[in-house]
């Protein structure tokens, strides 16, 4: 599959963007290993297509992400957006809403999975947020 070299730089900037340097490594890694067109369509299409498409803002698109994933019962993926949501200004009681919002129509199990995905992603923002409240008072 030929990656289009425009959407390949967008897709690989607002993945660093999202999801930093090493959990983007990891996730470009576990693409590459199933196939390169793996790895070329997440970036390009996904990310540098999809994500990046205007009309919601990168905050939205996470949350959006993390409740279709709940939907899946993907909570590998729920995490990793999870980390974009709060990496682009999300805050943590937004992505809990999100993931709990999903209950009537995902399923006890699958928000379940989701939130237990999401627990120490959720504590340590939680966290930060009080340690940048302590700092402004």
């Amino acid at each position: 599959m030929k990656s289009d070299p425009e959407l390949h730089a967008k897709g690989l900037e607002l993945r660093d963007r999202l999801y930093g340097g090493q959990l983007g490594e990891q996730m470009n890694n576990h693409y590459r290993e199933l196939s390169p067109d793996v790895e070329a369509v997440a970036i390009d299409w996904v990310i540098g297509g999809l994500m990046g498409r205007p009309g919601l803002d990168l905050v939205k698109r996470e949350l959006v992400a993390i409740a279709s994933l709940v939907g899946a019962n993907e909570p590998t993926g729920v995490a990793a957006h999870a980390q974009g949501a709060l990496r682009v200004g999300a805050t943590p009681d937004e992505v809990f809403e999100t993931i709990f919002q999903c209950f009537p129509y995902a399923g006890l199990a699958a928000v379940i999975h989701a939130l237990e995905a999401v627990q120490d992603i959720l504590a340590e923002a939680r966290a930060s947020v009080a340690a940048d409240a302590a700092e402004g008072a």
